[in-house]
Formats: C-alpha cells, sequence, structure tokens
C-alpha cells in the first residue's frame, strides 16, 4: 500500500490571511472601539439644571477652559457626547486628589451633562458630588451624594458655569 504524497506545490496553497480570520479581527477592533466617555447614569435628582441659548459641543469646550482656569483636573470629557467630568479636589484648597480624606464633605468632584434642545439651545446639567462613606471597595457612584445647598463649592460651581456660557456665547456666530 502507497501512500499518497502530500503536495507541495505552492500554488495549490491558498496564500494570505483566511476570510473568516479578517472578518473576526475586524468585528473585535469594533466592539473594543465601541467605548463612551460619558457614562451609562444620567444626572442626580436635583442637580443644577439651566436652559443656555448655545449648542452642547462649545459649551463643553468652554467648560473645559473654565474648570482649567481654576487649576482643577479634567477626568473625562467628550464634546460629540456632551460630558465633562473633574477629578477630585479639595473645596478649601482647590488641591487635587483626595477622594479618600477624613471629612467626605470637604472634596467634592463636578460632573456637567449638556444636551442639545434644538440647534442653537442646550440644557446644561451640573453635579457637585461628594462620597458619603469612604469605603472603597464600593462602586463610586452608589456611594455619591449631591452636595447641600450652602457647601462652600457652591459658589465655585456656579463660577464654572458663568464663564462657560459667557465664553460659548462669545464665540458662537
Amino acid at each position: 500500500m502507497t501512500r499518497k504524497r502530500r503536495s507541495t506545490n505552492t500554488t495549490e496553497r491558498r496564500s494570505g490571511p483566511r476570510p473568516w480570520l479578517i472578518a473576526t479581527a475586524l468585528s473585535a477592533v469594533v466592539a473594543c472601539g465601541a467605548a463612551n466617555t460619558r457614562p451609562y447614569f444620567g444626572p442626580m435628582t436635583g442637580a443644577r439644571a439651566d436652559t443656555v441659548p448655545v449648542s452642547a459641543e462649545p459649551l463643553v469646550d468652554a467648560l473645559r477652559t473654565a474648570v482649567e482656569s481654576y487649576g482643577l483636573r479634567v477626568r473625562a470629557e467628550s464634546a460629540a457626547e456632551g460630558f465633562l467630568e473633574t477629578g477630585w479636589f479639595a473645596t478649601r484648597t482647590w488641591r487635587r486628589g483626595g477622594a479618600y480624606a477624613r471629612n467626605a464633605l470637604a472634596v467634592v468632584r463636578m460632573r456637567f451633562f449638556v444636551d442639545d434642545l434644538r440647534a442653537d439651545e442646550a440644557v446644561i446639567t451640573a453635579e457637585l458630588v461628594h462620597r458619603t462613606t469612604l469605603d472603597p471597595s464600593q462602586p463610586e457612584r452608589l456611594i455619591e451624594a449631591l452636595v447641600p445647598p450652602d457647601h462652600a463649592g457652591r459658589p465655585l460651581l456656579d463660577s464654572v458655569i458663568a464663564s462657560a456660557v459667557a465664553q460659548a456665547m462669545e464665540d458662537a456666530p
């Protein structure tokens, strides 16, 4: 009995990547690129909401400029999605970090959700949140709460919004 030998002729072999391999790699790239900056949750009930005569994208850019002008760090931002979030900072010193400070009310974070109503009008919803507990094992959003109305960081939030709206209106055509 003779065995049939495999042909080593290169013309019979398929060269290049297989179509199924290309399809698999392409679907993996598309799936990985579907991440958004804006979180799945919306603003907390009771967050400050204002309607402004500017579209969302320029307003998010102006918010970034206003936040950075106070020396605060922008943690996440997407003008296309209408979202900006600062890092944790101390309200007395405006120092960055300190998310697990002993006095939970002294360290806050700002979040801005900006959504278009019409072509020339947007709703800006702003949160100033603090941690209710200092447990790092809990998801951040579950242990956050809005600061009280008389909190020391509230004037800063108002100032950031006012300067961002003024700048966005000035830059608008």
